[in-house]
């Protein structure tokens, strides 16, 4: 029943708009707890086709690019705490708490700048307070 609902889509709709409800059966599909793991393997297979028509829709490039800079920040966040826990270990739960409030990547790489530069505990306290600010 399901690969022909695929083959009503495929006649119905064509380029992006296909896309668009491929990609909403594959969630309602991959939600499903009525369907056997086989079952839904044999609907995906049908689907691996589809994937470049899929990657090329709009909403789902939107989700890979908030992925991708929500990976950078995480990164650089995660960076700057790494950073404050080899030069100044005292700092790293006040640099764990002001750091995630941080959410701009050019924000976060000044900061790790500027952490680089100080020459002392409380210059990097004072950094960080002025970021977290």
């Amino acid at each position: 029943m399901l690969l022909q609902a695929i083959k009503e889509m495929e006649q119905h709709y064509k380029g992006p708009h296909l896309a668009h409800h491929l990609v909403r059966f594959r969630t309602i599909l991959r939600r499903s707890k009525t369907l056997t793991a086989l079952d839904k393997q044999i609907v995906e297979d049908r689907l691996y086709p589809y994937d470049s028509l899929l990657d090329e829709d709009p909403d789902i490039q939107e989700r890979i690019a908030r992925g991708i800079e929500k990976g950078k920040i995480e990164g650089q966040q995660k960076a700057v705490i790494d950073f404050i826990e080899v030069r100044f270990p005292a700092l790293v739960e006040v640099a764990q708490e002001q750091v995630v409030q941080l959410n701009k990547p050019d924000e976060l790489s000044r900061l790790v700048k500027q952490i680089a530069l100080a020459p002392d505990e409380a210059t990097a306290r004072w950094v960080l307070g002025t970021f977290a600010a």
